[in-house]
């Protein structure tokens, strides 16, 4: 074992019995004395990463744990004698130590670490564009790591909201077909720096502002920000997505759905070089998931009927399933067979004109939050008067 300095103190009785050190190649140990007698002291030194090292420090990690349940498996044993030399050294598997020889269960430090807080406002008039400083506290990772797919998720669904915003602010926003390639261009943001304690990320507008520190990008996140910050007010989150409409609502379902499913709470600021802009926010994950909850019962409307005139192309029994073609509208609609329209089916042929009773069932897709549209068969009948090809 190299020599070792101590770095920080966390208990002392005569001389340190608990505290931490780093020796010539920078790796940090946690110790604590863990026996004496009248001629021996015995050490353990349990060897960390940085990471770990940090949850020990503020409380993430037991103690007892950090001991016992050390990343390599092994731990530094070393006896001193009553002169305070080195007697006896040795590696031994952590999982072995007595626990009478380690700290109580549910023991912890709680070591406050100072990191250097990012001034978003002083970045974005740095570089005179708007910035988002996130600090993600996940549910289950270390507070200084998370998941790729659950960042990932997060990032796509947040430019996926500041685009359908951005067609708001543009132009006409719809459900269906793309986002011009000219508001995406405007709306783009980029992730330019990670930073500890609670895995943070910071965020830029592509696009810089103008020359009194407005963009439409701008507009953007300001309308998501304060969204974010009034999520908790039922009528103002009604407000908001009754005026943006279009694709917002759902993209906006998909990103707190994320939220509420990996993260226990998501802290931003935002900030701007316009003076007179940004918010600091937080929001946890019950509050996204009571958010998403809102926006289902706004977006999913009561079920409707309507009839369609058209040509039975499918129609399988026993699966319960049909399609037929509207030939006024030129559209294909398909689905299940209801109970009620199965004596219906039974007679009916193939590439012949029927009038069909149609229900229009709005669902969320709980593994994606993408809105869809279902359509059963209630009845099917030959229409009066009607003349085939």
């Amino acid at each position: 074992m190299c020599r070792t300095t101590i770095t920080e103190v966390f208990e002392f009785f005569d001389e340190p019995v608990l505290y931490s050190c780093r020796d010539e190649r920078s790796q940090d140990y946690l110790v604590v004395l863990g026996r004496q007698s009248i001629t021996t002291k015995t050490w353990f030194f349990a060897p960390m990463s940085r990471l770990r090292f940090h949850d020990a420090l503020t409380g993430v990690l037991s103690l007892r744990d950090a001991f016992q349940k050390v990343e390599g498996g092994y731990i530094f044993l070393l006896d001193e004698d009553s002169r305070g030399f080195a007697d006896h050294f040795e590696f031994i598997k952590s999982i072995d130590i007595s626990e009478n020889e380690l700290p109580d269960e549910g023991e912890s430090l709680d070591v406050h670490i100072e990191h250097e807080k990012p001034d978003v406002k002083t970045i974005a008039r740095q570089h005179w564009r708007d910035i988002l400083s996130f600090r993600f506290i996940p549910l289950k990772e270390s507070r200084e790591e998370i998941s790729a797919a659950t960042l990932g998720g997060f990032l796509s669904n947040l430019q996926a909201c500041v685009d359908a915003i951005g067609q708001y602010i543009l132009g006409n926003p719809t459900k269906a077909a793309s986002i011009p390639r000219s508001v995406i261009n405007k709306m783009e943001l980029k992730a330019v720096a990670v930073f500890p304690s609670s895995f943070g990320m910071e965020i830029h507008a592509e696009t810089a502002s103008d020359v009194i520190g407005d963009s439409d990008i701008s507009a953007a996140i300001e309308e998501l920000v304060t969204l974010l910050q009034e999520s908790g007010d039922q009528d103002r989150l009604t407000e908001h997505l009754k005026r943006l409409r279009g694709r917002f609502p759902t993209r906006y379902r998909n990103l707190l759905v994320g939220v509420q499913k990996n993260m226990k709470e998501v802290h931003l600021e935002w900030g701007s070089p316009n003076p007179e802009k940004g918010l600091v926010v937080k929001f946890t994950n019950e509050e996204a998931g009571r958010a998403a909850d809102v926006i289902a019962k706004l977006t999913v409307g009561e079920p409707t009927e309507f009839i369609v005139i058209g040509r039975l192309t499918a129609g399988n029994i026993p699966g319960k399933t049909y399609a037929i073609f509207d030939e006024v509208e030129k559209k294909k609609y398909s689905g299940r067979v209801l109970d009620e329209a199965r004596a219906d089916m039974k007679g009916a042929e193939l590439d012949s004109i029927y009038e069909a009773t149609i229900r229009k069932i709005e669902e969320i897709q709980e593994s994606t939050g993408e809105m869809v549209h279902k359509y059963p068969l209630v009845a099917l009948r030959k229409p009066e008067d009607s003349v085939e090809d």
